[in-house]
């Protein structure tokens, strides 16, 4: 099995000599933040990995919302009136498209909108028109252009800072870059409805379909490899949220109506999206090993009153982004959820290969619910310790930070599968304390680490309402 669930909270809570919980009150795992209080129509489309910036639409322009600031208008290239922006670099600039049309007037551009508030025309690949759809933190950027003057052909491409783009499959059979993790590895899909993953080196390798679903759409990718995106069936009646992980091929992670289609996963492996209900009527989804798929719209306080119909976005803090309707106006209004019990803080640092310790989790401390930490990013097979302390703290360790207090206990030795993932798993009991925050970080054994073979995570506090 590629996860494995691991009795952990439930035993150190006894260590701890406070009251129990008494609260009856209905606890939600995510806390809603609507974007757009003051106006209507956005979508929130691309996360930052701290959440502080997000990338989306209101027409007829793209925007970057700013922690504190709110929304920044991105303009448009000279003499289009059309803007949509879809995701965020490391420092801030942000992809997508200005422009419509396949040919006219105004032929759809891959644009980088920057930091200084110009709009970059990215080009194309010989043809009319191109689109960008993601970009990482390094700042390559993919999407899709035309490489005919006068046709609608698709290539998916790679474009990067003094490079421009790249054709990454040349030929006669149309194809769609939809996502790129940070070692520039591509997502996507081809015109005969497969799903691709390529890479410098190895190229485009045809992923297929799962059984029994001969069409396979891939629109996210995390830093295991893992891919995400819809299948449907030949009539395209049905259609599923699916992931592709090596090692263990495709899994189909159900739907919440007829049609549904994930956009991302995080590099714990959790998978947000839509599904279709009823006629044009969508809900958001989550998808968390352990967990299933559930309906995003079960995870928040229904007397907020506001149902959330797209996601579109997760990072490796849990926070999600998409948009939702106000259900006493109707408007649509982009959002970002944040967990409420589970709040990741500060940053790991890379051990192996890159790869960054990250440590998150789902649900709610509370007694009698299902909780899970998960860790991602350490030694592939490898293992690590997790570490709790009562208080947090920024001891200098190498080019990290010790993020949790003296003293730290180990809660867990820890051992990461293929894909450098592991789940912790635990039901809490009747006695689970309240008004309590435990802090942790998991400390890696990584012999390519640059202080003594240990690699940290990011912190998290684990708050117990």
């Amino acid at each position: 099995m590629r996860t494995k669930y691991v009795a952990l909270v439930a035993a150190l809570l006894g260590a701890f000599a406070v009251s129990s919980s008494s609260a009856s009150a209905q606890l939600y795992p995510y806390r809603l933040v609507d974007l757009d209080v003051t106006t209507h129509d956005s979508f929130g489309w691309g996360l930052s990995d701290d959440g502080a910036q997000i990338a989306g639409f209101r027409h007829p322009e793209g925007w970057v919302w700013d922690a504190g600031a709110g929304f920044r208008m991105l303009g448009f290239l000279p003499g289009y009136s059309f803007s949509f922006a879809r995701a965020l670099d490391a420092d801030g600039n942000a992809c997508g498209y200005s422009g419509v049309e396949v040919t006219g007037q105004q032929p759809a551009r891959a644009v980088r909108f920057k930091t200084d508030g110009t709009v970059e025309n990215l080009g194309t690949l010989g043809g009319q028109f191109s689109m960008a759809w993601e970009m990482n933190r390094a700042g390559k950027i993919v999407g899709d252009a035309g490489t005919l003057a006068n046709s609608t052909d698709w290539h998916a491409f790679l474009w990067e800072e003094g490079v421009g783009m790249t054709d990454l499959y040349p030929g006669s059979t149309d194809s769609h870059a939809r996502d790129v993790n940070e070692f520039d590895v591509v997502a996507g899909y081809l015109g005969t409805n497969h799903a691709f993953r390529w890479e410098a080196g190895s190229g485009l390798v045809d992923l297929g379909a799962p059984s029994g679903y001969p069409n396979a759409f891939a629109y996210g990718i995390n830093c295991a490899g893992q891919l995400c995106g819809s299948a449907s069936t030949a009539t395209g009646n049905a259609e599923r949220f699916v992931r592709y992980t090596d090692g263990v091929g495709w899994e189909l992670l159900g739907g919440v109506g007829q049609h549904n289609l994930a956009y991302k996963i995080n590099d714990f492996g959790q998978v947000v999206g839509t599904g279709v209900v009823s006629g044009f009527l969508s809900n958001a989804a989550l998808y968390t090993d352990g967990f299933g798929l559930l309906d995003l719209n079960t995870l928040i306080d229904p007397a907020l009153g506001f149902n959330l119909r797209a996601a579109f976005d997760i990072n490796e803090r849990g926070q999600i982004t998409g948009f939702g309707q106000v259900a006493a106006t109707g408007e649509t209004h982009a959002y970002r959820l944040d967990p409420a019990y589970f709040v990741p803080y500060g940053e790991g640092f890379a051990g192996t290969g890159g790869h960054v310790p990250a440590l998150g989790g789902f649900g709610v401390p509370a007694a009698g619910e299902t909780i899970q930490v998960m860790v991602a990013e350490g030694v592939a097979n490898g293992s690590g310790l997790l570490l709790y302390s009562t208080t947090s703290s920024s001891i200098p360790f190498g080019p990290g930070q010790f993020l949790i207090g003296f003293p730290f206990v180990t809660a867990a030795i820890v051992t990461l599968d293929a894909n450098r993932q592991a789940y912790l798993r635990s039901t809490l009991p009747d006695n689970t304390p309240s008004g309590l925050s435990l802090f942790f970080q998991y400390a890696s054994f990584d012999a390519g680490s640059p202080k003594g073979g240990i690699a940290l995570s990011n912190g998290l506090e684990v708050i117990f309402p």
